[in-house]
């Protein structure tokens, strides 16, 4: 089974006041003491929690798009690496060999 635990924070001291685990899943989702987040609930009003959700994990094409690169570049040349556009951001990558 494929687990979905992105962060998990674990409190070794018996204190009321301070929750004993906070668990954050790749999906965004926020536990306290195995209870989901809840920013209505009153038992979390001391509480401010933001996650943002992020798709953009590197399993290697970065690493694998950079060899490429680096096999037809010469000592001193410059490449995109990676250029990525939408309507709220721009991000471009260039490499200098």
């Amino acid at each position: 089974m494929l687990n979905k635990n992105w962060i998990m924070i674990l409190n070794k001291k018996a204190d009321n006041d301070v929750p004993s685990s906070i668990r954050i899943t790749r999906e965004g989702r926020v536990f306290i003491d195995a209870q989901e987040y809840d920013d209505n609930d009153p038992k979390y009003r001391n509480f401010s929690i933001s996650v943002e959700k992020d798709s953009d994990i590197n399993m290697g094409e970065d690493t694998r798009r950079l060899l490429e690169l680096q096999k037809d570049s010469k000592p001193g040349e410059r490449k995109i690496a990676k250029d990525i556009a939408d309507q709220n951001k721009k991000e471009q990558t260039i490499v200098k060999f």
